[in-house]
Formats: C-alpha cells, sequence, structure tokens
C-alpha cells in the first residue's frame, strides 16, 4: 500500500513522496494518521544538518533521505504478533513520522481518551520527553525555576514547573512573541538574554538565584552563562539537545557553586525508570482532561501534509512567530 510521507532527501530539501507502508513487525503498531506535531527545533537541525561529529546521537541518526517527524496521532489500523495493548480502532498517540499510516513500537504510543483530540494528543512525545528532563531535576516544593528557551519543549517546561509547585517560574528568551504564550504560566518574563537575565533574576530571589534551570535552546553560547543563574547546588537540565557540545563551555561557578548538570536521554529514561513512554502519557493527557496543561493554546497553525515543503521554508523565516504547527492528512 502506498502512502504519503514527508522526507527529507538531502541537506534544506523537502519533500512530499509516496512511499510503500513500513511492514509491521512483532511488537508494532500502525496508525492511520490525523495529526502530527512538528518538533521545530529537532526537525529544522536535521533538515540543515546543523550538528558536528562531536554529537554522535545526531550525526549517527540523521542520514538521508531522512524521514522525519516523531509526534503523531491517529487509529490503529493493524497490530504486530504480541502486540498486548492496542487494537484495530483504537485512538493512539506515538512516535510516529509525518507519515499517513506510520508503524511504530507499541512500547512507543500511548492510548487517547474519547474526550481528547488529536490536536492535543500529538503533543504526547514532546511531553513526555519533558516529563522525564523535569523528574530528574528532583524539584522540590517552593524553588525558583528557570526556564531558558520558550520554543514547544520550554512551554511545556514551564507548565510543568508551575503544575509542579514551583515558587517562581521564570522564563527567559529573547522574543516578545514566545513569551506571550507563557505569559499566564510564569511568574516572571524576561525578553532579552541570559546573561542581561542575570541582574534581574538576582533581584527576583533576593540574591540566592533560582535551585533549577532549564537549558532549552541547544544553543551552545547559552550554556555557560546560564550557570550564572544558579544557586548554590543548583540543577542544571539539557533539554535542549546541542549538535554542537565541542562548543559549550563551563564557568568557574560549576565548581564554586557545587552545580550540577543533568543530560536528559528518553530512551533511557523511559527504560529503567517507573515511567516509560506509555505512563507518561497518560499521566499527561489526564493534566489535559483535568484543565491542568492546556496545549490548545500552543497550536498557531494547521496545514495539509502536502504543504510541507512550503511549512518547513516558513519555518525557517519565520520561526519566533510560530509555535506548535500541525500537519493534517484529511486529503491523502
Amino acid at each position: 500500500m502506498l502512502t504519503t510521507t514527508v522526507v527529507f532527501p538531502e541537506k534544506d530539501v523537502v519533500e512530499v513522496r509516496q512511499v510503500e507502508t513500513d511492514e509491521v513487525k512483532p511488537g508494532q503498531i500502525m496508525i492511520e494518521t490525523e495529526r502530527s506535531l512538528v518538533s521545530t527545533g529537532t526537525e529544522l537541525r536535521c533538515l540543515q544538518r546543523g550538528f558536528s561529529a562531536a554529537a554522535p546521537q545526531w550525526a549517527e541518526w540523521v542520514s538521508y533521505p531522512f524521514n522525519t517527524g516523531y509526534c503523531a496521532a491517529g487509529t490503529v489500523i493493524e497490530t504486530g504478533k504480541d502486540v498486548t495493548r492496542f487494537k484495530v480502532g483504537d485512538r493512539v498517540a506515538g512516535f510516529g513520522a509525518h507519515r499517513r499510516h506510520t508503524v511504530f513500537d507499541e512500547s512507543y504510543a500511548a492510548k487517547v481518551p474519547d474526550d481528547l483530540s488529536f490536536d492535543e494528543a500529538a503533543w504526547f512525545p514532546l511531553g513526555a520527553i519533558v516529563q522525564y528532563g523535569y523528574r530528574l531535576s528532583r524539584p522540590v516544593l517552593g524553588e525558583t525555576i528557570v526556564v531558558v528557551g520558550l520554543g514547544n519543549l520550554g512551554q511545556l517546561c514551564a507548565r510543568y514547573a508551575r503544575l509542579g509547585g514551583a515558587g517562581e517560574v521564570i522564563a527567559i528568551d529573547p522574543s516578545p512573541t514566545r513569551l506571550k504564550f507563557v505569559e499566564n504560566i510564569a511568574t516572571q518574563c524576561l525578553s532579552c538574554g541570559v546573561e542581561e537575565a542575570v541582574d534581574a533574576v538576582n533581584e527576583m530571589t533576593g540574591g540566592k538565584m533560582a535551585e533549577v534551570l532549564y537549558e532549552v535552546t541547544g544553543h551552545p553560547p547559552v550554556f555557560g552563562p546560564c550557570q550564572l543563574l544558579l544557586a548554590l547546588n543548583g540543577r542544571m537540565v539539557t533539554l535542549g539537545d546541542t549538535g554542537h557540545p565541542e562548543q559549550q563551555s563551563n564557568t568557574p561557578l560549576l565548581s564554586l557553586r557545587n552545580l550540577t548538570v543533568i543530560g536528559v536521554n528518553p530512551e533511557v529514561t523511559a527504560a529503567l525508570s517507573d515511567w516509560p513512554h506509555p505512563r507518561s502519557g497518560d499521566i499527561l493527557f489526564k493534566f489535559i482532561q483535568r484543565g491542568q496543561m492546556n496545549v490548545k493554546e500552543l497550536i498557531t497553525h494547521r496545514f495539509p501534509v502536502e504543504q510541507a515543503p512550503e511549512v518547513y521554508e516558513m519555518l525557517l523565516r519565520e520561526r519566533e512567530n510560530t509555535m506548535g504547527v500541525l500537519f493534517t492528512y484529511d486529503s491523502v
């Protein structure tokens, strides 16, 4: 069976192709995708090959032609041998590509409640990834949490921090447009660079600085200055996985303030913790159902998947004016 998919055939090129569907192997499911969410930072890095050999997690993953996307939601149309959690007809979200008929392991999927839209369900993979970073930082009720970089992941970070009982949530991004999406979530929004935020964070915290910081940009020059915002024994979580680790540098404060830098490997965390992907998806969906997490307010664009080349061009040109970008599959 032929299906519609988005592919990067080479660096800086986007195509929509008709390809044969993948074989459904044991432990896998195939869904007919209704919505898929663009993970803007990750996918643009893959498109532009914005990484070096010093980042093997990128260099070994991305080869062209590259099938992009990993946030899909739709209906199960086929199950492989040994699948126990899903049946044909189930509404599911999972780590699937921008493809009308996409295949992935059932361990990478969560069942979507009937009262949740596919628009909301497509946020599951990003929501799970941010949960892993949040838990690894071991936040304590009342602590000050800083989020640097308010793209999709940063927006979710701020929402989890608020939901988890942070005393202060300080959002930092040079883009006023991005900060508007979090102005009712964060207690303070700073439209500036990290170094320019030091004095403001110092004043807001009475000189103590922040106990936890989520670095969600992946931009190497930000890595060192983020340490200036942390308190004694502060924890910095690198949710923005840089493509150029050789360009990152520490400051003397890493030692002087006993700082801890925490990396986030979603695969390892999901496999070895009590929070595998499905459980993380279930709790995200419960938060949405209860009105404790609103991802609909983050959706800025919906496009038919056939328009993918124009969509990525727009993202490259106007990234700070976009947030949640969804592909629809009604016409393919």
